[in-house]
Formats: C-alpha cells, structure tokens, sequence
C-alpha cells in the first residue's frame, strides 16, 4: 500500500505544501540576493572571475544547509515497518535569545556574550534514535531531539508504525490482535496522545489520520 495523507486531512498536506513552498522560496531569495552583486561585480562577465563564481556558488550553499532541504528527498519520504531499536540519550543545544534575569546573576549554563542583551544559553535535549525495519528488509533510522520537558512520544521495540510524507512524527499502530488498547491515536505533527473521538488534535489542532485505514 502506497502511503499518502487521507483527502479528509487537508489542513496536514497544506501544512507539508506551505513548508515546502517556504524552503524553496527562502533558497532562491538567498541565491538572488548573493548572485545579484556578484553579477554587477562583473563575476560572470567574460573573462568570467573563476574565483568569484565558486565563491558564490558556496555561499548559496548554505541556504540548503539551513533549510535542510534535502530531508524532502530522505528522511520526509512515506515509510511503514517496525521499530527494532530505540536508543536515548540526553545532549545540550546552545542558543542565543534575549534574557531577562532579575535579581539572579547567569549561571554558567547563561554566559554573557558580547552580543547586546543576549545571553548564550544551553538548554538539555532529549535524543531519541530509533531504527525501523520496513517490509523490504531495509533499516531506516529516525532521529528525534526535543527540549527537556517537552512533549515527545515514546516508542518501544516491536511497535508497528508508519510515516506519512513530510509529517514530524511517526504513527504507532495499534495491534488489536496483542492489546486491546484503542482508546488513543497519536498526532502526527506534535506526536501528542489523543482520544480515538476527537478529530483534531488538543494540542496544536491539525487532523488526526485513523491509524487503522488501509488495515
């Protein structure tokens, strides 16, 4: 069975088409806004400046990078198999965003920087690896990393799941023959356990797929 988003989850495929849209619209920005002065820098005029044209080609590099754009051809791909695997382990993440500290002093988590009112912060992570074995034989890997405290669903080996194109968070399926649990269904964008009566998500509102079509 080819694995596609049901036509009653339209708010899901256009939350997939805008981001998709967006990645692509953010690259040829970038690459317009670097080959423009590169072009009136003569660059490309003939003798062509060998140096100055790799030079820009590198820097247009980095919009995929930041975009990640090549997860639309990989990881985003529609998949369906069993988890064999399941590997946590806590890391740190730094960023740098505006702090308010009130009669408290940084921590050494919370370096100062020289940037104005910013402050470095580490925050911890949860890493989840997990390897899915799909009907071919193959093994994909899933790698999920969310803030400490936050939402995250748990998956355990031998838990039957699917993946539907360019969705955050992989489906459990329930196996009505081993459990007789079918009083949830898990969202598929913030991975949040809801009620098999609900239609939409609590948490963020987006459509809930039945994870029993296509059974």
């Amino acid at each position: 069975m080819k694995l596609k988003i049901p036509s009653n989850c339209q708010d899901i495929r256009a939350a997939v088409k805008s981001q998709i849209i967006k990645d692509i619209l953010f690259i040829a920005a970038a690459r317009v806004i670097v080959f423009l002065p590169a072009y009136f820098y003569g660059y490309y005029s003939r003798p062509v400046n060998i140096f100055g044209v790799i030079l820009v080609e590198v820097i247009c590099l980095f919009p995929f990078i930041k975009t990640r754009f090549w997860k639309w051809f990989t990881s985003a791909r529609a998949f369906e198999g069993e988890v064999i695997a399941v590997k946590h382990r806590r890391g740190n993440k730094v960023t740098k965003t505006p702090l308010i500290v009130s009669k408290q002093t940084p921590t050494k988590a919370m370096k100062k920087t020289p940037v104005a009112g910013r402050f470095r912060q580490v925050i911890k992570v949860n890493i989840q690896k997990i390897s899915v074995r799909l009907p071919n034989g193959k093994i994909r890997r899933v790698r999920y990393v969310c803030d400490e405290g936050q939402r995250q669903p748990e998956y355990e080996v031998g838990d039957h799941v699917r993946h539907y194109y360019g969705t955050k968070y992989m489906q459990k399926i329930p196996d009505h023959e081993k459990t007789d649990d079918q009083s949830s269904v898990m969202c598929v964008m913030c991975g949040t356990s809801n009620p098999r009566s609900m239609d939409r998500c609590a948490y963020c509102e987006m459509s809930l797929i039945d994870p029993d079509i296509g059974r």
